[in-house]
């Protein structure tokens, strides 16, 4: 409940102003699952940046998990957003159209290029032969960027997020979220460096589990 609430952060915020004209069922559908989408996404960073305040409740491992549902659901919901709105109105194309618009063109073709790599190497990681820091530090650069085009995407359209308040209230908040990917990654890393660990003995068990003496 709590997540699904925080996962709604990004519509509320769209519908806190004065409303646009109502368009049609499809359409409204199609911007919804990408604000929901983009909410759930940035909420991926909150669950699964080993916070004291938070892992030791639920359990890592069941956050884990979770985060790999709820990240699988998220990326869904981003590419019907697209999907959905050309159905509906194959005029969106020209979003696409870079004699259009160049870079908005060029931010759309790539986060959904990314998009898809960033689903598909979660998914298929030991299949494409990539270790597990290489595809971590990828997969954290990656949802950095479409966090980044999502959020720039949602301001440049402004059809819901007419007003400046609501624009800089949505780009605070995404900037926490990724500040805290940032943090997991770089900042406490480094200031682990002031705690070491010395792995004393690795003690082989039964199967393939193993005792680690720190």
């Amino acid at each position: 409940f709590i997540y699904f609430v925080l996962a709604l952060i990004p519509i509320t915020t769209a519908l806190l102003a004065s409303l646009p004209p109502y368009r049609n069922f499809a359409i409204e559908a199609g911007v919804a699952m990408g604000f929901m989408g983009l909410g759930m996404l940035g909420l991926q960073f909150l669950f699964t940046g080993r916070f004291k305040q938070i892992a030791p409740s639920y359990g890592m491992d069941n956050l884990l998990q979770y985060h790999r549902e709820m990240g699988i659901v998220a990326s869904l919901f981003i590419l019907a957003h697209p999907v959905i709105l050309l159905i509906a109105e194959p005029e969106f194309i020209a979003y696409f159209n870079p004699a259009e618009n160049f870079p908005r063109a060029v931010a759309l073709f790539v986060v959904s290029i990314v998009l898809v790599l960033l689903l598909a190497s979660s998914l298929w990681r030991v299949q494409f032969g990539l270790s597990y820091e290489k595809w971590r530090m990828a997969h954290g650069i990656l949802s950095l960027a479409v966090i980044f085009i999502g959020v720039v995407h949602s301001i440049q359209v402004a059809h819901y997020l007419n007003s400046l308040w609501q624009q800089i209230l949505l780009a605070l908040i995404f900037t926490f979220y990724a500040y805290l990917i940032i943090h997991s990654r770089l900042v406490r890393p480094w200031l682990s460096q002031k705690k070491p660990w010395e792995v004393s003995a690795v003690i082989p068990e039964r199967d393939d589990c193993w005792t680690l003496e720190l």
